[in-house]
């Protein structure tokens, strides 16, 4: 009995999703609005999406009330609406090879939206750490996950790019080297790496 309680805690903890019904739509690669309602995980202390499981996979109902799978490998766009945020999801080939998992064809992601224009800004998800255990003498040892969430950029339907560790400045300064007074800001340290957002808001409203 104590085991099993033990391991209901754990399994709280460590998969603290929860399914909801979401209607919303999907553009088909053929260009077709597609509306359906989508089965998704969202978590269970922020009631956020799961975004990292949403980039290879997601479960919809359509409207015969079939239920399917949704790869990108089917659709352009991924749209809904959760807590009254649109979320846009826009398949993209992974040439960074983000989000590797075993099993899985990962060469096309849905990657979350952060920003659209001439540069459109995205969001990846990788989840990092350990599930939790029950030893022999049934103690509990949590473990536990992390979702690292990294900036990424593509810039005229272009390959997806991301800067590397220690070289933001330059990395940055090349990727918008078509627009010197932006270059300028990052190169003197008006921008820096937590002001990714900021940057590509300007890029795209001022270097058209």
């Amino acid at each position: 009995m104590i085991r099993s309680l033990l391991l209901a805690i754990v399994l709280l903890i460590t998969i603290p999703l929860n399914a909801k019904k979401i209607d919303g739509y999907y553009i088909a690669k053929n260009g077709d609005t597609v509306r359906v309602t989508y089965k998704i995980g969202l978590s269970f202390f922020t009631n956020a999406p799961d975004f990292t499981r949403l980039q290879t996979r997601i479960n919809y109902i359509d409207s015969k009330k079939k239920k399917h799978i949704l790869r990108p490998d089917m659709a352009k766009e991924v749209v809904f609406v959760v807590k009254g945020k649109t979320i846009r999801l826009l398949s993209r080939k992974n040439n960074l090879n983000l989000a590797i998992t075993l099993f899985q064809d990962n060469s096309l992601l849905f990657l979350h939206l952060i920003q659209d224009g001439k540069v459109q800004l995205f969001k990846v998800y990788e989840k990092s750490g350990n599930a939790g255990t029950i030893g022999p003498n049934g103690t509990v040892a949590t473990g536990g996950t992390a979702t690292n969430e990294t900036y990424i950029l593509q810039k005229n339907g272009g390959d997806l790019f991301k800067t590397r560790l220690f070289s933001f400045k330059k990395d940055m300064a090349g990727f918008f080297s078509d627009c010197p007074l932006l270059v300028d800001k990052i190169k003197d340290k008006t921008y820096r790496r937590s002001d990714v957002v900021d940057i590509v808001r300007e890029y795209n409203q001022m270097c058209r």
